[in-house]
């Protein structure tokens, strides 16, 4: 039989648990590593910031649960896995919601160190550059530091940040390179915003744009968002004008160095792109002059006896500041 990946059951709220090993399982070079048997002989038991091997034996025998042709259920579970996380981890419950980044710190330090290669520790000295390259620092800080970590988890996900710290006093430089086997790195936050893009060539259809705007958005993303469209538009980098549009009409005029948030704008309401023709043909500049729309008459959605709103109502012809349904008759209408 061939070998079929399967799932992960989520005993309680676990799904942290099983995305970041699904995602390791996934990681081509450790599963190989895991399933061929390599790992058993790296397992140290003594290291005393390891678990005794208990986490490695524990991810081993998960992955191979997951890859055998011979486990016949669809999917497996990772009791093993969390309840040595809980027992490790100071204030966690077993079945409750957690974080997987800090799962997954967890994990990858705690599989390094059981699986570390030396056995005792030497003492070392952080690397200074004095002037020497990046690379030759570098590769020396790396030699350094694998005197201590020497765990094939090291050699797949290590890595090194370069510090650097410039006295105030004395203006000495100090560079630094540190190891690091995983890098938190923040999602940026999208805003979706919805705006219907009228062309000035009448025969063409007005298209719904989805545009992604940035966390927090202002007036000018907008511009920024539409201008990135430009080329599937068609249009020029000043050919277009924005609007917001309330309750179908316009209003206001979105100017493109306007930094006013979008943050309490309703972005389940639509906005406006216009095409517009800022050149003549014997290259004058056009003048805009902006026409708002004003109400006479206030917009009625229900009725002004009984306040029932989706109902046909028909406006007094008095003071055209009310309407009624069908069920009242109020003087003549």
């Amino acid at each position: 039989r061939r070998a079929v990946p399967r799932g992960i059951r989520n005993p309680g709220n676990t799904c942290f648990l099983s995305c970041i090993v699904q995602c390791l399982a996934h990681c081509a070079e450790l599963r190989k590593y895991t399933l061929d048997g390599h790992f058993w002989s790296d397992i140290n038991e003594d290291n005393p910031l390891g678990h005794k091997g208990e986490l490695a034996r524990a991810f081993a025998l998960t992955l191979s649960r997951m890859w055998s042709s011979e486990f016949r259920r669809d999917s497996i579970s990772p009791k093993m896995l969390l309840k040595l996380f809980n027992s490790k981890m100071d204030g966690f419950s077993e079945y409750t919601q957690h974080d997987a980044q800090e799962y997954m710190s967890f994990l990858i330090d705690g599989l390094h160190e059981d699986l570390n290669r030396v056995k005792e520790k030497p003492v070392t000295s952080p690397i200074e550059q004095n002037g020497r390259p990046d690379y030759v620092v570098a590769d020396e800080a790396w030699r350094v530091h694998k005197l201590r970590n020497d765990s094939f988890v090291a050699d797949l996900f290590g890595g090194q940040f370069k510090s650097t710290v410039t006295c105030k006093n004395c203006q000495n430089v100090s560079t630094t390179f540190d190891p690091f086997l995983h890098v938190a790195v923040p999602l940026p936050k999208v805003t979706p915003l919805q705006a219907v893009y009228m062309s000035k060539d009448p025969t063409r259809k007005l298209l719904l744009l989805v545009l992604k705007l940035p966390g927090d958005p202002q007036y000018s993303d907008l511009h920024s968002a539409v201008l990135a469209r430009r080329h599937d538009l068609n249009i020029s980098k000043e050919g277009f004008i924005a609007y917001e549009v309330l309750n179908g009409l316009i209003n206001r005029v979105i100017l493109q160095e306007s930094d006013k948030s979008l943050e309490n704008v309703n972005l389940d309401d639509r906005f406006a792109v216009s095409e517009v023709d800022l050149w003549m043909p014997g290259k004058e500049k056009m003048i805009l002059i902006g026409l708002y729309q004003r109400l006479a008459y206030p917009i009625l959605k229900r009725c002004s006896a009984c306040w029932k709103t989706g109902v046909t109502l028909k406006r007094c012809m008095g003071c055209y500041q009310v309407a009624y349904c069908s069920q009242f008759v109020i003087g003549q209408l």
